[in-house]
């Protein structure tokens, strides 16, 4: 069976039925108890876009590299669970207006020198043992630290998330049931906002432009 976990910019170990990688102990019992089949579930897709300053939502190089180790991490400890395959090796060409995070989910860059996530990746690639891969230190199970740039208002959807957001003049913020909606007007500049959620906390800056 294939899953596609993409977590946006929450981590593999993010809390809640609605991050994907906790579905897949849902699938994997539907597949069993439903049609009778026990196979491995494959992760045929997973990465974090680090998109340049203005370009998008994105996660920093250490992020993106947390991320990875956290995925990996989690499939060792799973018997049932099948390879990993990472989106994507290489940045394409930045061409994609309708989508401007998508040229950056590479292990290298475009000009072929590689990302902090891409040694990472050689090493748990390479591993003999998987359940010998040690969950990285400065994972936090919430959301990748990291930068995060939006053109006009800015939403995000956490199930059962609180928000908090540092004063800033000309910019509303609005949370209820989970959902941040940032209104930032004329404004423009950076602030910091706190998302909790099942105890745990995290803070990242967005930038509005």
């Amino acid at each position: 069976m294939g899953h596609q976990p993409c977590t946006a910019n929450v981590t593999p170990e993010a809390p809640g039925d609605w991050q994907v990688f906790n579905q897949m102990q849902r699938n994997y019992n539907l597949m069993v108890n439903t049609y009778g089949v026990d196979k491995q579930v494959w992760i045929t897709e997973y990465g974090d876009p680090t998109a340049p300053v203005g370009v998008g939502a994105a996660v920093s190089e250490t992020a993106q590299r947390t991320n990875l180790e956290l995925a990996y991490y989690r499939a060792a400890r799973t018997p049932w669970h099948g390879p990993i395959l990472y989106y994507s090796e290489r940045d394409m060409p930045n061409d994609r207006a309708d989508a401007p995070n998508e040229p950056f989910f590479g292990l290298s860059n475009r000009d072929g020198s590689w990302k902090l996530a891409a040694h990472r990746f050689l090493q748990l690639a390479t591993q003999d043992d998987a359940r010998q891969i040690q969950r990285p230190a400065s994972g936090n199970r919430l959301m990748a630290p990291g930068r995060y740039f939006y053109a006009g208002p800015v939403n995000f959807k956490l199930t059962g998330a609180t928000y908090t957001m540092t004063a800033r003049s000309g910019v509303s913020i609005n949370a209820s049931n989970g959902m941040l909606s940032i209104t930032s007007g004329a404004s423009t500049g950076t602030l910091t906002v706190t998302t909790t959620l099942g105890g745990l906390s995290v803070s990242q800056v967005i930038t509005i432009i």
